[in-house]
């Protein structure tokens, strides 16, 4: 667990790669800390 730490703090998109991977694997539970929503899609402007 302590090598899960270090990479989670100090290796930015590759933290949250081992993470996820951790997470799969040992159906561990979500590490967020709040509820994550859906935007709704904003179409561009046609010019």
């Amino acid at each position: 667990n302590a090598v899960m730490d270090i990479a989670k703090e100090h290796s930015g998109a590759y933290g949250i790669g081992v993470d996820y991977a951790y997470t799969m694997v040992h159906k561990a539970p979500s590490r967020q800390k709040s509820e994550h929503r859906t935007l709704a899609p904003v179409p561009a402007p046609v010019r």
